[in-house]
């Protein structure tokens, strides 16, 4: 939320694999990022490969798109570039006096 939210932070994530509990996050990530701030992050797969010549192309092209989309925001006005604030994703609350009356479940995704 800090990147998205920020405009002169942009938001990177390495990852070995995109299965397991990176493959929702990041999914999450990209959500979060395009609704609060206009911004797309870069998640590069690492692999044991040793070709960095990809990595590469793919940060220079996300440094490159990140100065373009930065310039064309300079031109909008401070309301266009403000963050967005999301909608609140749970109506009900789940209160103390919930405690005797219902059961929450969640799922360990460490």
């Amino acid at each position: 939320m800090l990147a998205a939210s920020t405009p002169d932070l942009e938001y990177v994530q390495l990852v070995s694999f995109g299965c397991g509990h990176d493959a929702y996050l990041s999914d999450e990530i990209v959500r979060l990022m395009r609704a609060v701030g206009g911004k797309a992050p870069l998640i590069l797969k690492i692999d044991e490969s040793d070709a960095t010549g990809p990595l590469r192309i793919r940060i220079r092209s996300f440094i490159e798109t990140t100065e373009r989309r930065r310039a064309q925001e300079a031109g909008r006005s401070a309301a266009a570039r403000a963050p967005r604030k999301l909608p609140d994703p749970y109506e009900v609350k789940y209160t103390r006096a919930d405690r005797k009356r219902r059961v929450v479940l969640v799922p360990n995704t460490s």
